[in-house]
């Protein structure tokens, strides 16, 4: 087996494309012009998180690295009932019984869904027509849309932050432990965790020992 990439099938998107799941403080959402280098004169919904940290990227890749932890997602506004904005950002939002400009002013946790968007022809190279199969009937392929979705946030009690927590904090003193979760861009979302190792209790509450006076995992 080769030791590169040589199918389309194994291709990854880099950058913010990539980008699986995100939580940040929602400060404003607009709708605002799209960008002039853009061929599309849709508007778009543009939502604006800060204190912003990427918490699963797809197929594995590395997450980029946030500016300033700020993070802006732009969907295209369109009201039909099967677009993206309707059909998973507004929609996905009444699930959790809001609006999506409801959620202003809260950390939210976002998740990018993939989804199909439509199909269109696949052309033969040879003769510049759409292919047909052995029954005569027009080839297609699926044409991939993405779209950010509310999802239940995450909490302090979450498993999945208590994870997180842990890994930082494995075989850390109090000072360098102090750090991690002052500075961590996602761990100081949540400051009952500072909290609790100011008062002493974040290794019972996260379940870790303090062995030599270092965080270890059990």
């Amino acid at each position: 087996m080769a030791d590169f990439v040589e199918s389309t099938t194994q291709a990854t998107e880099g950058g913010f494309k990539g980008i699986k799941k995100v939580r940040g403080l929602l400060v404003d959402i607009k709708k605002e012009a799209p960008p002039e280098t853009w061929q599309s004169k849709d508007d778009l919904i543009n939502a604006y998180l800060d204190d912003a940290s990427v918490l699963e990227m797809y197929d594995g890749q590395e997450a980029p690295e946030l500016k300033e932890n700020k993070f802006k997602v732009s969907i295209k506004y369109n009201t039909d009932k099967r677009s993206g904005y309707m059909k998973y950002w507004v929609a996905s939002a009444e699930k959790l019984g809001k609006k999506p400009s409801d959620f202003k002013g809260q950390y939210v946790t976002l998740l990018n869904v993939r989804y199909e968007a439509f199909k269109r022809p696949v052309i033969d190279e040879a003769t510049k027509k759409p292919k047909k199969d052995a029954e005569g009937k027009t080839v297609t392929e699926p044409i991939m849309g993405a779209c950010f979705t509310f999802i239940a946030d995450e909490t302090i009690d979450s498993n999945t932050v208590k994870d997180y927590v842990r890994d930082l904090l494995d075989g850390k003193n109090e000072t360098a432990a102090r750090r991690v979760v002052i500075m961590d861009a996602r761990i100081k979302q949540f400051p009952e965790y500072r909290n609790k190792l100011q008062d002493g209790t974040l290794a019972e509450f996260v379940n870790m020992n303090i062995v030599d006076g270092k965080f270890a995992k059990m």
